[in-house]
């Protein structure tokens, strides 16, 4: 009697590579999504975004990192959007792990270029409520 044993391998995604189909601009060549991975704390220049949920941005020059905090228990993932004219124009940073976490996305972005900073949460599929914190450059 021969006896079979299947075995099966199931391949787990991390936090950061995770549903980056969450907004329909991530589709498109223009943007980037990513899913923040939960960190303890940022570091960089920070701003809240007061007017949209109270979604704290940061941004750490030297590496090209973006944090966001959840500001506020309300079932919405936090994000962050950097803005650009570049072959690139929207890079999106959710942060979905709940109030009071940190996530942080990794971009790498043209230097020289005058970069926006925006804070705020993803309503729904179709809708990223976003506030203007910054403007940088050269960094």
């Amino acid at each position: 009697m021969a006896a079979c044993v299947l075995v099966v391998v199931f391949g787990l995604q991390s936090p950061s590579m995770a549903d980056e189909d969450y907004y329909f601009e991530c589709s498109k060549d223009w943007s980037v999504c990513q899913t923040g991975v939960k960190v303890a704390g940022p570091q960089g220049v920070c701003m809240t975004a007061i007017d949209t949920q109270n979604t704290q941005v940061c941004v750490d020059y030297d590496g090209d990192y973006v944090y966001v905090r959840d500001g506020q228990a309300d079932g919405y993932a936090a994000q962050a959007g950097i803005d650009y004219t570049s072959t690139v124009l929207h890079r999106h940073c959710r942060n979905n792990h709940g109030y009071g976490t940190w996530a942080r996305c990794n971009f790498d972005w043209n230097e020289s270029e005058t970069k926006l900073v925006r804070g705020g949460f993803k309503y729904n599929y179709d809708l990223i409520m976003l506030e203007n914190l910054w403007t940088f450059a050269n960094n």
